[in-house]
């Protein structure tokens, strides 16, 4: 498994955020998929961790916008699979989101609040 030594954090969920997901490019191609299910299970500033009954493809030409909600406020991410692992009937997903400061600054405020809010 590949992390990142430098990252500040990561937030492990007690309980996994539902939410969704839909490819939106591949090949550098704009491509709008139908959504597919999934459980956000650890964030942190830079990408998360998720879970699906999917089987993606593990490739760099790949875009997901993965939307999800912390607290009252939905969260889109654009980003795309740095790793998959099988587990069990479904797979967990290393997601490691586009560079974007003030997406990072609002993940980290709401963790936060969710921290305050589920202690």
């Amino acid at each position: 498994m590949k992390y990142n030594r430098d990252e500040a954090f990561r937030f492990i969920f007690d309980r996994p955020l539902s939410g969704f997901f839909s490819i939106i490019r591949v090949n550098n191609l704009e491509n709008k998929s139908r959504n597919g299910a999934m459980s956000v299970l650890d964030i942190s500033a830079g990408g998360l961790k998720f879970q699906s009954n999917l089987d993606l493809p593990e490739q760099a030409d790949l875009e997901l916008l993965l939307t999800f909600i912390i607290n009252a406020d939905e969260i889109d991410l654009r980003g795309r699979i740095l790793w998959k692992k099988k587990s069990g009937s479904a797979y967990m997903y290393g997601f490691i989101m586009n560079e974007n400061e003030s997406l990072k600054e609002t993940i980290i405020t709401e963790l936060k609040i969710y921290r305050k809010n589920n202690q």
